[in-house]
């Protein structure tokens, strides 16, 4: 099993026949359909209890075995789970509070919205409370030693194709009183919980046997280029494999260092971006418009209409986000420029060509400081 040893899980694949020649997972209560299911996961250890671990008595307090598997429909999950009290009684939208196992699920860990899901299962019931998931199936029975339980969640907008990937969590939480929320918890990840995005870990959509590549999320191009007035530099590299179902984007931050040491207004006209021969500009880019508001009320062009680049002035690449004049007044990040260039990228050397548009000044210091460029794929 890939797990952790190599960053990310992989999700086995349910074809149309099932996990094996005559089997089939139903969402009956029944974790009999998942004996050739690999990629088991077991959550037995006291690293794992993520929240209330000094209430933790041991594996028979609480622990779990979960099995995760996918289709073309949606995402099956079965766990067979320790719990030696189950004395809360919470239903319907108060589910969270009681004994549950839930899943959270990121779709693209790059943008914010409607694509993050966190579901909560129990034996007899399940709740969405994040994301639009209907016809949720739940199916389970209580056990010597606890419970278990099946679920199907049914994909959120469009099903991802094998190979893709997405970010997950599941956490198995559990409440020892009657009417009070969970008081101990054990999950995938390790780290102190905290409802976060940030917590959820890579998930790739194996075949059906568990296999799976690695994901390619982004990948470095440079850290920090510094060019002089009126001056050009060519940066090369390579790009080894194309991530399947993902757009690509080239990501960096610009700025001019400010004489004052904090940040104070923005150079116009500052460079030309050129990716692969062709300069990049308002067309391309992505997350951010050419043009916004400054939380003083002035108006910023971040791309001009002949698609050069503004540069703020500022000791470092966030000083400005954190002004109350220069800031952008609806969050967008200053310094930071992110271009679609899926039909321009291609296998092999790329070429990103940087022109600094400034003239030499004695007044101004007018090196560019160009940071943290690197490529993002994301789910198309």
């Amino acid at each position: 099993m890939l797990w952790l040893l190599g960053g990310y899980y992989v999700m086995p694949y349910v074809p149309p026949g099932g996990p094996g020649p005559d089997d089939k997972i139903r969402v009956d209560g029944d974790l009999a359909d998942w004996v050739t299911v690999p990629n088991a996961i077991v959550r037995d250890q006291q690293e794992h209890v993520t929240y209330g671990a000094a209430r933790w008595k041991g594996p028979e307090d609480l622990s779990a075995k979960i099995h995760l598997a996918w289709s073309a429909k949606g995402i099956y999950l079965a766990a067979d789970v320790t719990d030696d009290q189950m004395p809360s009684r919470q239903t319907g939208r108060m589910l969270r509070a009681a004994d549950h196992v839930a899943l959270y699920l990121d779709y693209d860990p790059h943008e914010e919205g409607r694509q993050q899901v966190f579901v909560a299962i129990s034996p007899t019931e399940s709740e969405c409370y994040r994301g639009d998931i209907a016809n949720i199936e739940t199916a389970g029975a209580r056990t010597d030693s606890g419970y278990v339980l099946e679920a199907f969640v049914p994909w959120a907008g469009k099903p991802p194709a094998m190979g893709s990937d997405i970010n997950f969590e599941i956490a198995v939480r559990d409440t020892d009183a009657k009417w009070t929320r969970w008081d101990k918890m054990i999950s995938l990840g390790s780290d102190p919980w905290r409802s976060s995005r940030s917590r959820l870990m890579p998930l790739v959509l194996g075949d059906a046997k568990g296999r799976g590549d690695k994901p390619v999320r982004e990948s470095p191009v440079t850290d920090a280029v510094a060019i002089a007035p009126s001056q050009s530099q060519t940066i090369a590299f390579d790009i080894e494999a194309l991530p399947k179902g993902k757009k690509a984007y080239l990501e960096l931050h610009v700025r001019f260092d400010s004489s004052r040491n904090r940040a104070s207004g923005y150079c116009t006209n500052a460079l030309y971006v050129m990716f692969n021969g062709e300069k990049l500009g308002r067309k391309q880019l992505a997350d951010k418009p050419a043009e916004s508001t400054m939380r003083d009320g002035r108006r910023v062009v971040y791309i001009s209409l002949r698609d050069a680049l503004t540069a703020p002035y500022a000791p470092d690449f966030t000083a400005t986000d954190q002004s109350a004049s220069y800031g952008d007044a609806d969050g967008y990040p200053t310094a930071m420029f992110r271009f679609d260039v899926t039909e321009l990228i291609h296998l092999g050397n790329q070429s990103l060509e940087l022109h600094n548009l400034r003239p030499t000044s004695d007044e101004y210091d007018y090196t560019l400081h160009i940071g943290d460029v690197r490529m993002i794929y994301r789910r198309k």
